[in-house]
C-alpha cells in the first residue's frame, strides 16, 4: 500500500489518520469508510498496523 507521508507526522499518528472513518457525497451518492477493526504494534518509530 503506497502511503503519502507527511514530515510533521510520526507513524503512530499517521496510521490513527488512516483508520478513522470519513464520508464523502459524490452528488449521486454517499460514500462511507468504517475501519472495523485495527491492531497497532511496536513504537513510534518501528510499529505496524
Amino acid at each position: 500500500m503506497g502511503w503519502y507521508y507527511p514530515h510533521s507526522v510520526n507513524r503512530k499518528e499517521l496510521i490513527a489518520q488512516r483508520v478513522e472513518g470519513w464520508e464523502r457525497d459524490t452528488g449521486e451518492m454517499l460514500v462511507t469508510s468504517t475501519c472495523l477493526r485495527h491492531c497497532y504494534r511496536g513504537n513510534v518509530f518501528s510499529g505496524v498496523l
